[in-house]
């Protein structure tokens, strides 16, 4: 994110591929900083248009040609509730029992018996 000599990869990049990761960082920093990307010696970066916060509908760039079939659709909820139960049931697995509270782990991650 802040360019800098020390990364391999932009140290090795191309003059116009450090002034880009430049430029980006500087855009970065100056919203970081005030709200606004635009700064002195900076290409106009335009603001984004203000939308009704209230609307529960996403914002569309572009034309939209075509819906996405429920039926596809449905495969990828079901796909994500899997992943989402993984993630959930992986979680519970590895914390330890409330008996062990306190106990340090061993370099295994099993409760040391003392």
């Amino acid at each position: 994110m802040f360019p800098d000599t020390s990364s391999p990869e932009l140290a090795s990049a191309s003059a116009s591929e450090r002034a880009l990761a430049e430029r980006v960082s500087s855009y970065w920093v100056n919203f970081a900083r005030a709200g606004d990307p635009n700064g002195n010696g900076l290409p106009r970066w335009p603001a984004f248009p203000v939308i009704n916060v209230g609307s529960a509908a996403p914002l569309i760039i572009g034309e939209i040609k075509e819906a996405p079939d429920p039926q596809r659709l449905a495969i990828y909820d079901k796909l994500y509730a899997k992943i989402l139960a993984d993630i959930n049931s992986r979680a519970v697995s590895l914390r330890l029992p409330s008996s062990h509270a306190g106990t340090p782990a061993t370099s295994n991650g099993d409760p040391g018996n003392k």
